[in-house]
């Protein structure tokens, strides 16, 4: 994903990385405008000293997540019932070469909250283990 503006906040000691397809006027001196992802990341990375990173979207967010190859972890909510539900954004397609289930997904539990139908499941990238 290559975004006009990629920005990298530190905000109470959590970080987080902005995406947007336009310039923003006005951001804070604490942000950090990188040209993409992976410098975003980069510089996330030169000015702390960083535990899990976690990328929660939206789509081509995802995209540029999994694209990168520093995805080493997948926690993904998979809805059944989803047709229930209306969604704008969804995780992309990723190798279940590459990405393998922690557990077999027939045995996760199953949660049934509200009407709605969900499992966590876990996918551990098989290339960086």
């Amino acid at each position: 994903m290559d975004s006009r503006c990629v920005w990298v906040c530190n905000s109470n000691g959590r970080f987080s990385l902005g995406f947007s397809t336009q310039r923003i006027a006005g951001l804070p001196a604490e942000v950090i405008v990188t040209p993409s992802f992976h410098a975003a990341v980069e510089a996330a990375a030169g000015t702390a000293n960083l535990g899990s990173v976690f990328v929660i979207g939206g789509a081509k967010v995802y995209e540029a997540a999994l694209e990168s190859g520093l995805v080493e972890t997948i926690y993904l909510t998979r809805v059944l019932n989803g047709g229930a539900i209306q969604c704008d954004t969804f995780l992309p397609a990723f190798s279940q070469d590459t990405f393998r289930p922690v557990e077999d997904p027939k045995e996760v539990q199953v949660h049934d909250e509200d009407g709605f139908r969900f499992q966590f499941l876990t996918f551990r990238n098989a290339l960086l283990l």
